[in-house]
């Protein structure tokens, strides 16, 4: 009896070269992740606020394009627009968490925190307090730099990353940072800034976001208690 020879079945090919996989999928799909992000932040959304609503959707696109370049460094996505939605979705739920009220954290007069009102208006030296430069300067670092780690961890991703980048390009004890980052899951080997110039210019642009965070708000106040009474 003859035997019968198996025919090779084509498969298809992945849907990019490699090497060129992200740059292609950003050439073909940026134009449908900025039209999914400005569809799920939309003005009538409840989250959107007038003084900060281009901000707000420029973040939520940045975060569709790193959560993108993250998965893309893995592996190529199979369904782009369909995954493109869902991220979207996805990421406007984490943002409708971020913006649930809840009250702000002020100083005692012993300086604790403690639950309470505050004003939102900062002096313009504060406001422009980069929590990584302090960590980075000050003496206490450990301890800061729990912290800072702490409020970061609670970013959207895209200011996540972002500010991770910052302070690992900045901090001069490596080690240190990796045990810090270490006991909250964060893969420190994996955070860097892109190859890409553009897509580090629009990634550095979202640490001003950053630093208006709640979270990064809350440590700011500490860190200026901090410079103001050095002695405590």
């Amino acid at each position: 009896m003859q035997a019968t020879m198996a025919v090779p079945v084509d498969t298809e090919p992945p849907l990019y070269p490699a090497g060129q996989e992200i740059d292609c999928f950003f050439d073909q799909y940026d134009s449908y992740i900025s039209l999914q992000a400005q569809r799920r932040f939309s003005r009538k959304n409840s989250m959107a606020r007038a003084e900060t609503y281009d901000l707000d959707v420029d973040d939520v696109k940045q975060s569709l394009r790193l959560h993108c370049w993250l998965v893309l460094r893995q592996h190529t996505i199979e369904n782009p627009r369909a995954y493109i939605s869902r991220a979207a979705f996805n990421e406007t739920v984490s943002l409708a968490r971020q913006y649930k009220p809840c009250s702000q954290l002020t100083l005692d007069d012993d300086g604790e925190l403690f639950q309470g009102n505050i004003s939102q208006t900062l002096h313009t030296s504060n406001q422009d307090l980069d929590p990584a430069e302090v960590v980075e300067h000050n003496e206490d670092a450990t301890h800061w730099l729990e912290l800072a780690i702490n409020a970061i961890v609670q970013l959207p991703q895209t200011q996540r990353y972002a500010m991770l980048s910052s302070i690992k390009e900045r901090f001069d004890d490596p080690q240190q940072l990796r045990a810090v980052c270490h006991k909250h899951n964060i893969d420190l080997d994996g955070i860097q800034w892109p190859e890409h110039p553009v897509e580090t210019q629009r990634l550095r642009a979202s640490l001003s976001v950053a630093r208006k965070n709640k979270a990064m708000q809350h440590l700011r106040l500490a860190l200026q208690h901090k410079l103001e009474n050095p002695a405590e």
